[in-house]
């Protein structure tokens, strides 16, 4: 089963929505709404989005001035492997059992 993790601005108008997409084939996929992207990274990830951030423009010697392209090959799929990580405890959930959670289940809101 293929991942793919989206970014979507917020309905107030700042921050940034987390969703994650299950997909089986090209006929059949769900997406799932995580909640903010803040929010998830506090309250399921257990870091504080600054923290996070900070983190990513050590490792990839970003520019601190710079807003991080959550877009950017290499970052996202920092983030996509965390949040897969954290939904499957490690791993010790297969991806696949996720498709079977109501699209609500997921979120931390």
């Amino acid at each position: 089963m293929k991942t793919k993790l989206c970014f979507k601005p917020n309905a107030y108008g700042f921050g940034q929505d987390l969703y994650i997409m299950l997909i089986k084939s090209n006929k059949e996929a769900k997406e799932f709404w995580l909640g903010q992207m803040a929010k998830f990274f506090s309250r399921a990830i257990g870091w504080d989005l600054d923290d996070f951030a900070r983190h990513l423009r050590e490792k990839y010697n970003l520019d601190p001035d710079k807003r991080i392209d959550v877009n950017d090959k290499k970052i996202a799929k920092e983030i996509k492997d965390l949040v897969l990580n954290t939904l499957t405890g490690d791993g010790a959930i297969p991806v696949s059992k996720l498709w079977d959670a109501e699209s609500w289940q997921l979120s931390v809101e």
